[in-house]
């Protein structure tokens, strides 16, 4: 029983120096991806709540990871005193970390919860209605209020790029207002005569009579409405892409349904695909973090060691394989790496790092 209690005391001290790690870097990369996007103005709270739900999403990968570190050290301790057996050791393990784990986890829960009702703000839901009604597939970025709509037909594509300035009641100012009309493309290199139509529009009601124009297939009405704002040129879709369809405009939860719809259009989808990895990779990271910090709090050397020394142990550490992966993610991201390769590299040096984990397991 005093055995089980101090493994019990042990745990939870690691989940403490766990919980501070993760919030230290989270708090460390929400600011930092607060400096490079200071142009486009996004909430600290907005980058913050997306890193907190990625850590949240991958949660589940963390429970092994603990419960594999938590049982070596139990079998160790009981091989000593031989108090138990190795397969009843393995069972106080288990529920001594369960219960742990199912506080920690309905915790973050009821967090996310009450974060995911402080986002919905009448201005999103405004805007949630109004796509709904017309059923268009959208991309949108509500911290940007930027808007991509997509239509594809038999013989030609339209894409409606805007970026609204004010929403309020029925009221909308629309800001660069581009609609992309286009033929059916076989090659993102090949080059194809765009349709380029510049407008503002006043009202939410000249937005959904645009929207309305063009969810009929009648675009001979979107023509002569903007006859006076109508531009020819003669562009590749990689530069249309490039141009307005940049990574960092699609939110995360878009990506996957992005990717494949510009695959079958024929547009590059490197960028998207290292962006989407990369944004995985952050909890796997974190993961990574977790069994460094469990290392540092049950092996001899580190166990009288203050929390201090743990805590900077274990937030470094996560740091370091965290911006390791970007570094991969961003070669990938300007085209020095295949997508494959900056997805398998940052595995292989994490399998390196695992495996110094398990060599130092002999010294708990």
């Amino acid at each position: 029983m005093v055995l089980n209690k101090n493994l019990l005391k042990i745990f939870l001290k690691t989940l403490v120096l766990v919980v501070a790690s993760l919030i230290t870097i989270i708090l460390i990369v929400t600011f930092l991806e607060q400096l490079t996007h200071i142009g486009d103005k996004i909430p600290v709270f907005d980058i913050f709540q997306l890193a907190l739900f990625q850590v949240i999403l991958l949660m589940p990968m963390l429970l092994p990871i603990m419960f594999l570190f938590a049982t070596i050290a139990v079998i160790r301790n009981l091989q000593k005193h031989n108090e138990m057996t190795i397969i009843r050791g393995i069972g106080v393990s288990f529920w001594n970390i369960g219960k742990s784990w199912f506080v920690f986890a309905l915790s973050f829960g009821i967090i996310w919860a009450t974060l995911g009702d402080l986002m919905l703000v009448n201005t999103a839901k405004k805007q949630q209605k109004l796509f709904l009604e017309h059923k268009i597939d959208f991309v949108r970025n509500d911290q940007q209020r930027l808007f991509w709509f997509y239509e594809k037909h038999d013989d030609y594509q339209m894409i409606i790029y805007s970026k609204a300035i004010d929403f309020q009641d029925d009221k909308v100012e629309m800001l660069n207002l581009k609609i992309f009309i286009y033929p059916k493309i076989n090659s993102r290199r090949d080059t194809v005569n765009f349709t380029v139509i510049v407008a503002k529009l006043a009202t939410l009601q000249d937005f959904k009579i645009t929207l309305e124009d063009g969810y009929k297939s009648n675009i001979d009405q979107v023509l002569v409405k903007f006859k006076d704002k109508i531009l020819t040129t003669s562009l590749t879709p990689r530069k249309v892409q490039e141009e307005f369809m940049s990574p960092h405009l699609i939110p995360f939860f878009e990506l996957p349904k992005t990717i494949k719809r510009l695959n079958e259009q024929g547009f590059s989808t490197r960028q998207y695909s290292a962006k989407f990895v990369g944004l995985l990779m952050f909890p796997v990271s974190l993961c990574i973090m977790i069994a460094i910090a469990m290392i540092a709090t049950l092996s001899k050397w580190e166990r009288n060691s203050s929390f201090i020394k743990r805590f900077l142990i274990a937030t470094v550490s996560g740091l370091s394989i965290f911006f390791l992966t970007q570094f991969f993610v961003s070669l990938g991201t300007i085209g020095l790496l295949t997508t494959f390769q900056a997805v398998v590299l940052p595995w292989f040096f994490t399998g390196i790092i695992l495996l110094w984990i398990v060599l130092r397991l002999q010294e708990i």
